[in-house]
């Protein structure tokens, strides 16, 4: 049968693992391996005949400190790794597998790897047998990706810095700087459908005989370099201006067409509504790889507007299984008092008062316990390790606490003063979780609240009064969440925050990477603060589809980021930036009375099905400009939005009414539910793609 691994670091370093059937790592740092063994060396092997499902944070990862460590992952089936950080290679930042060569951690089931979780399967190699998904943030980055059928980014930078091969197959970026610098070889068609989605990177046919190269709107290619060699055909597409600042090299013997044809004799330049790329001609150099200048993994990468985008290091302090072993693990004295509910059910329904490490590693070890964490400092905290260790406890402590079991924390209460760690497999799931942030941190970079395992935050009540990030990693982390919070939100996780409502006047930010993080959401993000301004950036794909946003400043970056989304400024000005294709499309943006609003449309983000509601004593605002008076149509190659000036505040509740039932009917809207449905990506394997053949363009031989 499965074999299932769902407590906190539960088959660990272990030699080998052979399921008939399933094999589940849900707990965090489940299936994980460290170190050197005697009886196994420096490898680790796993296999299961159906699928590996790797749910807990950082769960199926290669850790240590040594690179001599290998790890294997065969399945038969399905390749899942959902969790934050889950079926990681490297974990030494320094060591670069595309640059270097050097590699160890395969990942390699014979259906498709499914990379979901936020920063999973970076650093890594896969060789899937059809498909590879990289859906979270950062997902892929720095991987080694070999597949026969398709290769689909989606996560804001989710195979960033990857060496994508794929002799034959397809590879479709959606999300934005999903594919930046990364090198893709013998892909028989890519697409390019986002902004700035294949920035700085190469594509090259390396003699498996050409293909299809598609760039949409805006920038997509942008510092992205085509090059077609000695014996293929290559075509290349440019929808507006996303062949601006891409080069396409023809090698001597290679048959190189472009569409437009008038592209062609305007290298570099604009053919009426279309950048053109610059052609050039000659022999380029074997084993052309991207340059990489951007960040890498998630944890050491930049957003525009602030420093630290999402989470770094889960920095869970490694388990004492009992007070007694604590000392040997860190050569440091036994806390005063330290509690340790080792079997199952052992401190069930108990009161325990605490003024050190209450740890709760076996299962239901603390179900229903009352516990109180007294005092402060870094001996001083609670972890919940065991299957289902504190279901419907009530846990209150002047620290942090840890819930890294499948099901740990599931329907508990937890009141932290600093910090709220949910790595395992549905961890936190309908729990009530509290940050306070009443006291300085004993680590500065353990505050807030993260949900990193698979589940793990699910209908969770969350709540903080502090400026701790929440940070949203796991596959459905916090999917249908009602949260509160005055800092920043990160839902980074593939699913992660769909059906959420966040509330936040704070000023903080809320960032949609992961694909579908933010779909169906209800977003308050708004700055009563003098010269701060919190904005909500959509860039996964399809990120912040039909969701309802208010917030000074949106950024919809991605393909589908705002379909059929309502965008309100409610009391104060707002911003839009609609860059991507469909970004904005069946959207409604909301400028009400006294409020100053601007929207920025590229390319084909924005257009007839685009409503742009201005309230009487609104102040609405467009770009270009020329839109004000092309209301639904275009200007040089830009549509433009509909402004609606006729709705007053006691008709928009029946105009918006109006507006959703119309997008019913919509083809696009059709398809893309389909898509949003199928969360196992099925329509993948059933290839219900875009049409290659979209663009009806002419085309000419240069």
């Amino acid at each position: 049968g499965d074999i299932i691994c769902s407590g906190e670091s539960s088959c660990y370093d272990v030699d080998e693992i052979d399921s008939k059937k399933d094999l589940i790592c849900s707990g965090y740092r489940s299936c994980y391996i460290a170190q050197y063994s005697l009886s196994r060396g420096y490898t680790q092997d796993l296999s299961a005949r159906l699928n590996i499902n790797c749910d807990g944070s950082e769960s199926c990862t290669k850790g240590g400190s040594t690179n001599q460590l290998r790890k294997t992952m065969i399945s038969g089936k399905k390749q899942y790794c959902s969790g934050y950080s889950s079926c990681k290679g490297h974990t030494d930042t320094d060591v670069d597998p595309i640059s270097s060569g050097f590699h160890n951690l395969l990942i390699k089931p014979a259906n498709r790897a499914a990379c979901y979780g936020a920063d999973a399967c970076a650093k890594a190699t896969v060789e899937a047998g059809l498909s590879t998904l990289c859906m979270g943030a950062a997902s892929c980055c720095r991987t080694d990706i070999t597949t026969s059928q398709a290769t689909v980014c989606a996560g804001y930078r989710s195979c960033q810095q990857s060496e994508i091969n794929t002799d034959g197959g397809r590879v479709d970026s959606y999300g934005y700087q999903s594919a930046a610098e990364s090198t893709i070889k013998g892909a028989a068609f890519v697409r390019a459908d986002a902004y700035q989605t294949l920035l700085n990177a190469v594509i090259d046919s390396n003699g498996a005989g050409g293909g299809t190269y598609l760039f949409r709107e805006y920038e997509a290619g942008k510092g992205a370099t085509v090059i077609c060699r000695n014996g293929d055909t290559c075509r290349v597409r440019c929808d507006g201006k996303g062949c601006k600042g891409l080069t396409y090299q023809c090698e001597p013997g290679a048959t190189c067409t472009l569409s437009p044809n008038g592209c062609t004799g305007k290298s570099g330049k604009k053919y009426k509504n279309t950048a053109c790329p610059t052609l050039t001609q000659g022999t380029a150099a074997a084993g052309i790889r991207a340059k990489h200048t951007l960040p890498g993994p998630l944890y050491e990468a930049n957003i525009d507007h602030r420093d630290e985008i999402d989470t770094d290091r889960a920095k869970v302090p490694k388990m004492a299984p009992s007070c007694t072993q604590y000392r040997s693990w860190n050569s440091r004295s036994v806390p005063s008092s330290c509690t340790a509910c080792q079997k199952k059910a052992s401190c069930k329904g108990d009161r325990i008062r605490e003024d050190g490490i209450t740890t709760c590693s076996g299962d239901r070890s603390c179900v229903k316990a009352t516990i109180v964490q007294k005092f402060t400092g870094a001996l001083n905290y609670l972890r919940c390790g065991g299957d289902q260790a504190c279901v419907n406890a009530d846990i209150t402590t002047k620290t942090r606490a840890y819930c890294t079991g499948q099901e740990s924390c599931q329907d508990a209460e937890i009141v932290a003063q600093e910090y709220i760690g949910c790595e395992g497999e549905s961890s936190c799931q309908e729990s009530k979780l509290t940050v306070q942030h009443g006291r300085t941190a004993t680590d500065p970079s353990l505050v807030g609240l993260r949900c990193n395992g698979k589940d793990s935050c699910f209908k969770a009540e969350i709540f903080t009064s502090g400026n701790g990030p929440l940070k949203c990693a796991g596959v459905n982390s916090c999917v249908s969440a009602s949260i509160t919070y005055p800092a920043d939100v990160s839902c980074s996780g593939y699913n992660s925050c769909r059906s959420s409502t966040m509330n936040n006047q704070g000023g903080g930010n809320v960032d949609c990477l992961g694909e579908f993080s933010c779909l169906g959401a209800k977003i308050f993000a708004k700055s009563f603060k003098p010269n701060k301004e919190a904005t909500v950036s959509i860039y996964g794909r399809m990120a912040g589809y039909t969701a309802e946003i208010s917030a000074d400043v949106v950024k919809a970056y991605a393909n589908h980021a705002l379909y059929g989304a309502t965008v309100d400024s409610s009391d104060k000005s707002l911003v839009v930036e609609a860059y991507s294709p469909s970004a904005a499309a069946y959207a409604k943006i909301i400028c009400r009375a006294g409020n100053k609003c601007m929207l920025k449309c590229k390319g084909s983000a924005c257009g007839f099905s685009t409503q742009y509601i201005c309230l009487p004593g609104a102040k609405c605002q467009v770009r270009p400009k020329k839109c004000k008076k092309r209301s639904g149509g275009s200007y040089k190659g830009t549509g433009c939005p509909t402004f609606e000036t006729s709705i007053t505040e006691e008709t928009l509740e029946a105009h918006l009414n109006k507006l959703n039932k119309e997008i019913l009917n919509d083809e696009e809207y059709k398809k893309l539910q389909v898509i949003s449905d199928d969360l196992d990506h099925e329509y993948i394997d059933n290839e219900m793609f875009d049409d290659d053949d979209e663009l009806d363009l002419d085309e000419g031989i240069f």
